[in-house]
């Protein structure tokens, strides 16, 4: 796998349960140990197309901000 124009090897997959502003996800991911920076910001995670296609998570470019209307749509409510 690449990442920028460094080749990377994938040793581990795990399934990762998230939460962004409170609303619940999950995903499979790969594990690497360091993915770098942009913009003097140190990189935790990036989601790929397959994750944001299927929670239908969508970027503003506009404003950078995340639509979470997909996300909000799958809420559960207990009673």
């Amino acid at each position: 796998m690449g990442l920028g124009c460094h080749k990377i090897e994938i040793k581990e997959t795990c399934i990762l349960e998230g939460k962004i502003n409170g609303l619940g996800f999950s995903t499979d991911c790969y594990i690497i140990d360091d993915l770098g920076t942009i913009d003097g910001k140190r990189l935790d995670v990036i989601m790929g197309a397959r994750t944001m296609e299927g929670w239908e998570l969508r970027l503003d470019p506009a404003t950078g901000e995340l639509d979470l209307s997909g996300l909000k749509r799958r809420e559960f409510i207990e009673y």
